[in-house]
């Protein structure tokens, strides 16, 4: 999860702050390359290894850039490592990292937890108010959830973030279409895709995703996550591959593909377990149990060729930055 967009790095002869560290980590990040984040992060790394309190404002940033990759569970351990060690602003960010994290373990129902508490650092306040924007959302209160992503909207504006504000908006969209109002949704995904990249990119096509397949569009579903699916496991994104799998087996079920739609559930369900997502296996088991019903497949066993994937490794969480 991010919390930040790219700022100007510091000049080639200057030692590299923390913070022009953070930047470039997750710029990378943003951009989809998960190597280039997990370099800069561990080369700035070793020579603080004696300095436990620095390492953690970078051990911090890791922490998004390896939900990312889907390695959700060391995410959470290395987060309880270094909560301890951090304070204001790197403590705050963390905590809704955390959310987010949580929400991709355990499912919709789990995302997201009770908003941390207010912050002075502009980037984990407009975090804190997607959280709870979310929570209302998932709840029902639709009114609550937009006031909150129009505060945290204000608060990106203010701080001159276009990174932030594209991602609150991307929020709106996601909200829009929850309410019903899909052309307002799909115009809101059209508007601010053009400036995304990598992570946010792929996390606003499996929102567009989701507005299409409430559309009845399923094709034009099926079309934009397969898409997803290639780009997100080209760039290393293996939350986002499975969650972008996951919605893909809806979309194939729900355009008459119930044999496809199984395999590519079985596909996901894999990857969710292999990235200790238990609520999204379960979400997965599901699909693929009612395409096998739908397609009157097999009673038993996994589908072809599932084997070769157990090995091999979000959905709403990823809203939250």
């Amino acid at each position: 999860m991010t919390l930040a967009s790219p700022s100007h790095a510091s000049p080639s002869h200057a030692s590299p702050s923390p913070e022009d560290i953070r930047t470039l980590a997750i710029a990378h990040k943003d951009r989809g390359d998960l190597a280039a984040a997990f370099a800069v992060l561990d080369g700035a790394l070793k020579p603080l290894a004696r300095d436990p309190r620095r390492a953690a404002r970078l051990r911090s940033v890791r922490v998004a850039v390896l939900i990312a990759a889907g390695r959700i569970a060391e995410a959470l351990a290395t987060a309880e490592e270094v909560m301890p060690l951090l304070d204001g602003g790197d403590r705050d960010r963390l905590r809704v990292t955390l959310a987010c994290a949580r929400a991709y373990q355990g499912g919709v129902a789990a995302a997201p937890e009770r908003a941390p508490r207010a912050s002075a650092d502009p980037e984990a306040r407009a975090g804190h108010l997607i959280a709870r924007a979310l929570r209302d959302a998932y709840a029902g209160r639709a009114e609550a959830a937009e006031r909150a992503l129009r505060a945290a909207e204000t608060i990106a504006r203010r701080a001159g973030s276009r990174g932030l504000e594209l991602m609150v908006r991307n929020n709106l969209g996601f909200l829009a279409a929850r309410r019903g109002d899909l052309p307002a949704a799909l115009s809101m995904f059209a508007e601010i895709e053009p400036e995304l990249r990598g992570e946010r990119l792929a996390q606003c096509r499996i929102d567009r995703a989701q507005a299409l397949l409430t559309a009845g569009l399923s094709a034009e579903a099926r079309d934009l996550l397969g898409q997803t699916v290639t780009e997100s496991d080209a760039s290393g994104l293996a939350a986002e591959k499975a969650n972008a799998l996951h919605l893909l087996a809806e979309a194939e079920l729900t355009s008459g593909d119930p044999l496809r739609a199984a395999e590519t559930a079985w596909r996901a369900r894999l990857l969710f377990a292999a990235q200790d997502r238990p609520g999204w296996v379960d979400l997965a088991t599901g699909v693929h149990l009612r395409a096998r019903l739908a397609g009157r497949g097999p009673t038993a066993g996994a589908p072809a060729g599932a084997g070769k994937l157990a090995g091999t490794g979000r959905a709403t969480a990823g809203r939250l930055a």
